[in-house]
C-alpha cells in the first residue's frame, strides 16, 4: 500500500507526463523572413490587444508580444504553436506557452501551416476567469496580395 505523500507523488508525475506537448517544426531553410509580417499583441491586465489575432496559411509572421500589464502575463495557444513551423532558435515553452514578464516583450518567428481556430488564453491565476482570453484565426491567403 502506497503512504499518502508517495500517492501524491504519484498522481503529481502521472499529471505531468500527460500535459500536451507541441511539437517542433522548423521552418524551411529558403523561408524569406525579410518579409515576415509584424503582429504585436499586448498583454495587458486581463486582456489580449487585440483579442482576436488573424493570420495567413504559409505566410511568415514575426509575433511580438508586450506585456504592458502590472504583472507577468503569458501567451497561451498550445493548438496554435502545433500548427505552425518555427524559424531556428525561436523559444515557446513545451506547453506552447509563451511567459512574458511585467515590462518587457518577447519576439518569435513563425509559419502557420494549418487553416483554423485557436483558443488563446493567460494561464496565471485567475487571468483567463477575468477575461484574458482570445482568438487566433489562422486563413487561406486569398491570393489577391492584400491583407
Amino acid at each position: 500500500m502506497l503512504k499518502p505523500a508517495a500517492g501524491l507523488a504519484m498522481a503529481l508525475l502521472i499529471a505531468s507526463c500527460s500535459s500536451t506537448k507541441v511539437l517542433r517544426s522548423p521552418a524551411p531553410l529558403d523561408t524569406d523572413w525579410s518579409g515576415a509580417e509584424t503582429v504585436t499583441v499586448k498583454l495587458a491586465d486581463f486582456e489580449f490587444q487585440p483579442e482576436h489575432v488573424a493570420l495567413k496559411v504559409r505566410r511568415p509572421i514575426r509575433l511580438i508580444l508586450v506585456n504592458t500589464g502590472s504583472d507577468i502575463h503569458d501567451f497561451s495557444a498550445p493548438e496554435f504553436f502545433s500548427a505552425v513551423m518555427y524559424r531556428p532558435g525561436a523559444v515557446v515553452g513545451p506547453d506552447g506557452r509563451i511567459e512574458v514578464a511585467e515590462g518587457q516583450s518577447k519576439e518569435v518567428d513563425i509559419v502557420p501551416i494549418a487553416e483554423g481556430s485557436y483558443d488563446l488564453e493567460c494561464t496565471e491565476f485567475l487571468h483567463s476567469l477575468f477575461g484574458m482570453t482570445g482568438k487566433i484565426e489562422v486563413t487561406r491567403d486569398s491570393g489577391s496580395g492584400t491583407r
